[in-house]
């Protein structure tokens, strides 16, 4: 067989065919979580943009919030995620008030509402929406009728998505898509290398004799 330069990062990582496939399907992985981390996202900025564009916007102030935490359902992490559950007054104006809670007297802000924040690994991420809504502060909220839903009217959207979610989908897609294509290229190359071709370097002493085993550790 004619000598081979076969050196370097992808040979190390990927020196015959069977490790290379299996770094295929690790990119598989790593793009799939990627992929369904995405549709995470996108749903997240797409029920934040409907919301802001159909939903109209009413006046009312922040009464109380609880801080929240436990553990993801079905998750075999024991790392909590956090949120904070807003107590809300405010003004439905002619929409009516839709969310099942209101005051029994006369009040500016009749209608009594919830907004939970998204959830995040991080406490100082939730604890920043109590920052920006403090106890008995002003605020304009998106409130849609149909539902009795509310969501904060200030806030963007690099506030609603986890920046660390974020993180971890452009991380993952972008090791699938690199260990996806290096793979593919590997098997390529391999496939014109003889059947057991691995880049390997052997084990001097896996065959070695004893005598010549103490030579190699007096050496």
């Amino acid at each position: 067989m004619t000598n081979v330069d076969d050196s370097g990062f992808l040979s190390a990582l990927m020196p015959n065919r069977g490790r290379s496939k299996l770094m295929r399907v690790v990119a598989g992985f790593c793009l799939l979580i990627g992929l369904l981390g995405g549709f995470t996202i996108i749903r997240s900025i797409a029920s934040d943009l409907y919301a802001h564009s159909h939903w109209p916007v009413v006046k009312g102030d922040v009464l109380r919030y609880d801080e929240k935490s436990a553990v993801p359902p079905g998750s075999s992490s024991r790392h909590d995620v956090y949120w904070i559950e807003f107590e809300v007054e405010f003004d439905p104006r002619e929409h009516g008030c839709t969310t099942g809670s209101s005051w029994g007297v006369p009040s500016q802000f009749p209608c009594i509402g919830l907004i939970s924040t998204p959830s995040t690994s991080s406490w100082s991420s939730a604890r920043q929406w109590t920052n920006r809504h403090p106890r008995n502060s002003a605020a304009a909220f998106l409130y849609d009728p149909a539902t009795g839903r509310l969501r904060f009217a200030d806030e963007s959207v690099s506030d609603v998505v986890d920046p660390g979610k974020i993180i971890v989908v452009l991380v993952a897609a972008s090791l699938g898509l690199w260990l996806w294509f290096a793979a593919n290229r590997r098997l390529r190359f391999l496939e014109t290398l003889p059947e057991d071709y691995d880049a390997t370097p052997p084990d001097p002493r896996r065959d070695a004799k004893p005598d010549e085993l103490t030579d190699l550790k007096l050496s």
